[in-house]
Order: C-alpha cells, then sequence, then structure tokens
C-alpha cells in the first residue's frame, strides 16, 4: 500500500508541485498537459486535458484527494464535489500565492514539512535574483494569441523583480490588448510565452500581424521566445522563468547602454 493518498492532478502546476514534494509515487491521474517532470504521465491513467478533463475518468480512479489551480477550473471544481469528491482548488493569482500553495498541497497530502521546505527554497530563489539599478525596462508578456493578451497574474510581479515593468500592472488575470493599447506601453521589448507552445512559438506570426509592423519593438525585432510552463505554471519553476526574464532584460540593458556609449562618444 503506498504511503501517499490516490492523488489526481488536473493541472500541470498542481502535478510539478506533487513532485516536488516527493509525493510522486501517490499519483494516480494527470492530465494530458502534465509533462513535468518528464515521463510523468507514464504509468498513470490520463484523465482529458486541462479546460476539459473527463470527470467519469476521475471519479473511477477513486481518487483520495483531486487537485485543481486557478480561476480557469473553478466551475471543473464545483462538478467535481458535486460527485463527491474530495477537491483542494488552489486558487493562485501572485507568488505568494503560488508559495501558499505549496504548503496547501503538501498539509492536504500529509507533508507539511515538505511544503515548508518546498516554500522556503522558492523564496530563496527567487531572491537569489537581483535586477541591476537604472530604470525599468517596458517588457510586453504575451500569454496567448488568438486575442493577443498581456500575461497577468504572477508575471507582472516576476518582472519586477527582474527590473522590469509589464503592461499589466497587477496580480489581475491575463486579458486581451489592442494594437492600440501596446503601442501607448512602447516596449522596449516583447515576451512570447503562449500557453501550450513549449517554448516553441511561431514568431513570425507576431511579426505579420496587421499594423504590429510600425511598432519600434517590432522594427527592432527585439521579441523573445520564453518557454510558457516556465511562466505561465504556478509552480516550482517559476524561479527558473525569473531568472530567464533577467537574462533576457539584462541583455537588453547591456545593449541599450551600448548604444548610448556610442552616440555620447560621437557627440
Amino acid at each position: 500500500m503506498s504511503k501517499f493518498p490516490r492523488i489526481v492532478s488536473l493541472a500541470p502546476a498542481a502535478t510539478e508541485i506533487v513532485c516536488a514534494l516527493g509525493a510522486a509515487d501517490g499519483l494516480v491521474g494527470v492530465t494530458e498537459l502534465c509533462d513535468w517532470p518528464s515521463g510523468i504521465g507514464r504509468g498513470r491513467t490520463t484523465v482529458g486535458g486541462w479546460t476539459d478533463p473527463e470527470l467519469e475518468s476521475v471519479a473511477a480512479l477513486r481518487p483520495d484527494l483531486v487537485v485543481t489551480s486557478t480561476f480557469v477550473q473553478r466551475s471543473i471544481t464545483v462538478s467535481l464535489r458535486k460527485l463527491g469528491l474530495n477537491v483542494l482548488h488552489l486558487d493562485v493569482q501572485s507568488l505568494a500565492d503560488v508559495r501558499a500553495s505549496f504548503v496547501q498541497l503538501a498539509n492536504a497530502i500529509g507533508r507539511p514539512a515538505a511544503g515548508k521546505k518546498l516554500s522556503d527554497s522558492f523564496t530563496q530563489a527567487l531572491g537569489h535574483v537581483t535586477a541591476s539599478t537604472g530604470r525599468p525596462i517596458h517588457v510586453y508578456v504575451e500569454e496567448w494569441m488568438h486575442p493577443p493578451s498581456v500575461s497577468g497574474n504572477w508575471v507582472p510581479e516576476m518582472l519586477r523583480l527582474a527590473g522590469g515593468r509589464g503592461l499589466a500592472t497587477n496580480s489581475a488575470p491575463s486579458y486581451p490588448v489592442t494594437l492600440g493599447d501596446v503601442r501607448a506601453f512602447n516596449p522596449d521589448l516583447m515576451v512570447v510565452s503562449w500557453c501550450n507552445t513549449k517554448g516553441k512559438p511561431n514568431l513570425n506570426a507576431v511579426y505579420a500581424r496587421p499594423g504590429w509592423a510600425a511598432l519600434p519593438v517590432i522594427q527592432a525585432r527585439r521579441v523573445h521566445a520564453i518557454d510558457d510552463s516556465l511562466l505561465n505554471r504556478p509552480g516550482p519553476r517559476l524561479s527558473l522563468g525569473l531568472a530567464v526574464l533577467q537574462q533576457v532584460i539584462e541583455q537588453y540593458r547591456r545593449l541599450e547602454g551600448s548604444a548610448v556609449a556610442v552616440l555620447e562618444s560621437s557627440a
């Protein structure tokens, strides 16, 4: 008999947290989008997608605990509870919520010490990222392409820690933006982190958007792709996403400084 409760994770972030807590052996069901740690789906039942899990399949696994995450799965949580299932919903919008979710999930599976350890190590990892002084670099981070949507939730906070400033400025959910919104923000950099593209989005689709070619950030081709699992999933690997954001911002800051130096030397 497993020393862990039977867990069904309906969110990639929840799956990553369960594994980081050392409770992977308790996972009996995951979604088709749960891909980290590598091979996590092998030997486990796949119960559908993130937004459309097969509720009957979930119930058939006789889970002790089902884990859902973010506002996207609130209605799914309600449906599962109506089936009489024990559901832990991680309602995450900020980095503080992310840390708290580690503790919540750890307590729910009887591993409180592991939850505190994971929360502390996550906080420490975030603290290792130290942004350079100077003006905040304007960064437009796009979570979705149809329609173009700016990344909200915890991403604006990550940008601030990395030395940037986002178009979205609080922990509200991501939302659609217009060309006019982006033009008014006038980003120095654009980061494409589209959901489910695994860090390999088609950037040509950005350059080909009607009207976007007039934006300075597009003209200068300062568009970067970052694996969406490092920015969009509220789990332990957000600390890696923060480090990547900082690298992109600091690279631009160095280039900007070099350009200013050239201008001043030629004046």
